[in-house]
């Protein structure tokens, strides 16, 4: 490999913590650490819903991509980590709305420590 990691740092979404980076640039590839429901200004959330956090999660995912000189339509792969969440049918469509257009390969959500509701 002839070019060095590049990190990404935007104002746009929550600063890292610890020695973590935003993301980094390899070659042709960026890895985008997990981002969670949280405002880049550190505001708290008026309401913790699931759609919100949700909204809130993906905005600073896109803002990072973007930094990076991305689009949301570069995206091979995401894969969300949802814990202690209740699915129900809206939620499901949430979810799927979200990344609908985009195509199958992008969508991979892993539920750790749910209650799921089977109808």
């Amino acid at each position: 490999m002839n070019s060095k990691p590049q990190t990404i740092l935007t104002e746009d979404a929550p600063a890292p913590a610890g020695y973590y980076s935003q993301a980094v640039r390899s070659g042709n590839s960026l890895y985008i650490s997990g981002q969670l429901p949280i405002r880049a200004d550190k505001a708290p959330l008026a309401d913790t819903s699931f759609e919100i956090q949700a909204r809130l999660t993906i905005a600073n995912m896109l803002a990072i991509l973007e930094a990076a000189g991305g689009k949301p339509d570069d995206l091979c792969r995401v894969t969300a980590y949802i814990v202690g969440y209740r699915t129900g049918r809206s939620s499901i469509a949430f979810t799927g709305k979200c990344w609908a257009r985009r195509g199958p390969r992008v969508r991979s959500f892993l539920c750790l420590n749910c209650t799921m509701a089977i109808w």
